[in-house]
Formats: structure tokens, sequence, C-alpha cells
């Protein structure tokens, strides 16, 4: 299937670009990101109150946009302070991320939204200051609660990408510093809360060995919350083992063999992975970890072999362990997507060309 036309249409946008990097410290190159990010959508979203102010901290104020259901200050609403993301160099609060995800969840579950516009790691910037922004919001907002008019037992925080590492993060320092956690940081939790939702679920678990005896990070380090989730009759478990995962590499030679002949995008995601911020190094081999596991899931049996196991505990469901896969099957699927891709975009190229000049 190739990349949707709506998205294929906007990649022009990014022509001339060689570094995301040095791209989202350049004032003139950050709009051509922009636009590329930027659609009109059929629907507008949803319209809500919002309003601008700024938690202090370390480094000097950290903007915040909140979101209401209304003008009035709500009483003992739940609250999501929230994190947009943009592998740390990239992002604002105006996009679709940041603020179309505010809105919505404002909207669908007449929470307090606070949109955190912490500080990107470009222009010097680096760790801790965007891990220091993120303790200082939700420290103000934990703070605050009553003036902006949430429960504080119904404070919780997430983000997207580099946002939920920056939660995750903060809830770590907060629980250390101050004895303190969101209400719901992760499954357990939201099981916990809403064990109904377990029948709507799959949970991708990357971890673990073969041997369940081996200790195992997940499950190991916080006992009560592994029990929580691996005791629902519910719930679908697809388990990637470290012996399946660590199989999943790919030669760097060989992956910049198989992009040069995908087209630009193919050229474009070459570039970007040769252009890594400073504190990334490329080697020979590029190790994927958990990213195939996750794609062998909409492949399904084609690219693995999985074992059903038994639940460990009376209630649990069954686990089903994938003990192979076919790492060849999936990488060849992506490149094959790059090239129809290709093949449609230089198709349509001259008519997409057209339509942009007549706007």
């Amino acid at each position: 299937m190739p990349i949707h036309a709506a998205v294929a249409s906007r990649f022009h946008y990014l022509d001339g670009l060689t570094s995301m990097g040095a791209a989202y410290s350049d004032p003139v190159l950050i709009q051509q990101i922009r636009q590329f990010e930027t659609w009109d959508a059929a629907e507008a979203p949803p319209a809500v109150h919002t309003r601008s102010q700024s938690a202090p901290g370390p480094h000097g104020p950290v903007p915040v946009r909140i979101y209401s259901p209304s003008a009035e200050v709500p009483v003992g609403a739940p609250c999501l302070v929230w994190l947009h993301g943009g592998g740390f160099i990239g992002g604002d609060l105006d996009m679709h991320e940041a603020d179309w995800t505010a809105r919505e969840v404002c909207v669908a579950a007449g929470a307090v939204v606070v949109s955190v516009d912490y500080r990107l790691a470009v222009g010097g910037v680096c760790y801790p200051v965007p891990h220091d922004d993120t303790v200082a919001a939700v420290t103000w907002v934990r703070d605050r609660a009553e003036e902006l008019g949430v429960d504080p037992a119904r404070i919780t925080i997430g983000g997207a990408s580099a946002g939920g590492n920056l939660t995750a993060g903060a809830a770590v320092r907060l629980r250390d510093r101050d004895g303190w956690a969101p209400a719901l940081t992760n499954v357990a939790s939201a099981l916990r809360d809403a064990p109904d939702i377990a029948s709507r679920l799959t949970l991708i678990w990357i971890g673990g060995s073969l041997d369940r005896s081996a200790f195992e990070y997940n499950c190991d380090t916080d006992q009560d919350a592994a029990a929580v989730v691996l005791d629902q009759p519910d719930l679908a478990i697809h388990q990637f083992p470290l012996e399946t995962y660590r199989r999943c590499a790919y030669s760097v030679a060989e992956l910049e063999l198989d992009l040069s002949s995908c087209g630009l995008l193919g050229h474009w995601l070459w570039s970007h992975f040769t252009n890594p911020p400073d504190w990334v190094r490329v080697g020979g081999v590029w190790p994927l970890g958990d990213s195939p596991a996750v794609l062998v899931t909409a492949l399904s049996a084609e690219s693995s072999t999985a074992t059903l196991l038994p639940a460990e505990g009376s209630r649990g469901a069954q686990r089903r362990v994938h003990t192979d896969l076919d790492f060849r099957l999936i990488v060849a699927d992506m490149l094959a997507r790059f090239r129809l891709h290709e093949r449609h975009r230089s198709s349509r190229e001259p008519d997409l060309r057209k339509q942009e000049e007549q706007r």
C-alpha cells in the first residue's frame, strides 16, 4: 500500500533538508518542517477555553497552555499534563500532536489539560534542561491544583515520543524527591482504575526471557504492578523476549544500499539516519531493538512463530510468546512500501506541483 496521497503531496517541503538537527536550529529551515507538519483537516479541532501561563523552573520560566472545557474554573476536574514529541529537537504547542491532542482529551474526558512548552535540545541546550522543565511544570500543576480547579488525586502525566520519555523521567524524579507520583503512570494503573478496558487492549511486552526463572525488569522491579497486569483474564498479551528481539539487527552498509534504491523518501531517511544528534554515534550495525517486534504484530503469522503459553497465575490470560521472526521479510516489506511510494509519487508529481502553484 503506498503512502497516503495527502502525506506524499507534502514531501516536497522537505527538499534540501539534510539534517533535522540543523533544520530545527535554523529559523528559515524550520518553516519548511512546519509547512510539512501542518495541514488543513476536514474538521476543526474541538473548541475549548485556553489560556497561557508559565511555571517557574531552574532554567527560567516554562511556558504552558491550559485547556479547560469552559471559561469557568472547574472544581475537582481530572488533569492531564501533556508533552509533545519531536525527538527532543522539535515541536511546539501549536503542532497537532500538542494542540489537537489537548483539545480532544479536554472534551472527551472533561479534563483540564496542561500542555508544556519545554526547552528543546538545540542551540546548546541539552540534558537535564528539558527534564528539569518537565519536573517544574508538573510540580507547578500539582502545587496549584485548587487554583486550576483540578483534583490533586487525579493528576496524570503523559506525552508522545520524546514527551513520553520526559514524563516517565519526571515521574521517577518526583517519586524520589517528593514521595509523590501521578495518578496514572503505566498499564497497571490504568487496569486498576478501569479493569473493564482489558478486553479492548493488546499488550506488547518487549522483554523478559524464554527462561522464566531469569530476572525480568518489568516484572521483578514492581511485582505488584506486574500481578495486576498478568492477572487480567481478558488481556491479550504478545511477548517478544530478548532471545527474539536481539536477532533484529541491520547492517548499516546494507541499509545505505537498500535506501538508495527507494527514491526521495529513501534518500531523506538515510540523510537523517546519518545526521543524528551530537550524542548519538552510528556504528556498523543498527540494533533495531523493539521496533520490529511492534511491526511484526501487524504482519502476524506470516513473519513470526509464536508459542501459546498458559497463564502464570490462577486468573490471567494465555500469553503469545514470539519465539522466532523473519526479520528479512519485515525489512523487505518496508523497502517495498518505500519503492511503491516512489513510483506513485513520481507519477503524480507534475499534478501535485501544479495544484500547489495554483494555491
